[in-house]
């Protein structure tokens, strides 16, 4: 079930486009909020799954993520969605793209198990089921409340080799990538130990996903004494990284698009 009372809420991670799965279970460790220079930012340790059954109908739950969430708001609009990964960021997809060839998927399969021999005079039938699906599909790619995603290549080849970008508007995806703001995100993926990250634009608010095995934003154990001076420096690393993309969006100001 879908449970929108956390501090990042369920529906935000389906909406922000990051994964293709279903999130059909999810589990949070720490969570917090705060604020930096009057921006809100919410961060939470969640790990997604999505179920399934086995061969004897047994359910079992997936993890197809695991690590650290980070929402960042902005005071004023963001027009569109940028989504943005690292090449081995698996979960990432184009909802947009997915849902259609979701239901046009669903239509063929149906349509063809309703041609088998025993089925064949059901042709009339099956062509209905894929015309109502084909509709559907239209009507999802021409609502206005659906704008398509492009491939984005930006300026530098480097970028380009190591992330993908999907937008719904080129220009304001490019205003927003900046090698400043890249180079930021970078050193916040490589504070939290992680190879690979993906984040997106939408809804007025920047949503990074790093995945991560590490137990985050633990201050002290029965092992390590709370006034470790290393566990502190780390923490001290984790927000400062969180706290220089705010810096390096400048949240706070009019973005002009």
């Amino acid at each position: 079930p879908v449970d929108n009372s956390k501090v990042i809420p369920d529906f935000i991670l389906e909406k922000s486009g990051l994964f293709i799965n279903r999130i059909d279970r999810r589990k949070t460790d720490d969570e917090f909020c705060g604020n930096y220079e009057n921006i809100s930012y919410r961060i939470s340790e969640t790990e997604l799954m999505q179920r399934y059954k086995d061969s004897k109908g047994r359910t079992h739950y997936s993890t197809f993520f695991k690590g650290l969430f980070i929402s960042i708001d902005s005071n004023k609009e963001i027009k569109s969605h940028t989504v943005v990964r690292t090449k081995n960021f698996s979960a990432v997809s184009n909802n947009y793209t997915t849902r259609i060839f979701t239901i046009i998927g669903i239509c063929l399969i149906i349509g063809a198990l309703a041609l088998l021999p025993s089925n064949l005079n059901n042709i009339s039938a099956v062509l209905s089921m894929l015309f109502i699906g084909t509709i559907f599909a239209l009507a999802e790619k021409l609502s206005p409340k659906t704008k398509k995603f492009e491939n984005v290549n930006l300026e530098d080849s480097e970028f380009n080799k190591k992330f993908e970008v999907i937008a719904q508007d080129q220009v304001e995806s490019r205003y927003l990538l900046t090698p400043s703001f890249m180079e930021r995100m970078l050193n916040l993926k490589n504070t939290f130990n992680s190879k690979d990250f993906a984040f997106a634009f939408f809804d007025g608010q920047l949503l990074i996903a790093i995945p991560t095995i590490e137990n985050l934003f633990e201050i002290g154990n029965f092992k390590t004494p709370l006034d470790d001076i290393n566990i502190m420096k780390k923490l001290s690393s984790q927000m400062t990284s969180i706290f220089d993309i705010i810096d390096q969006l400048k949240l706070t100001q009019d973005i002009g698009i």
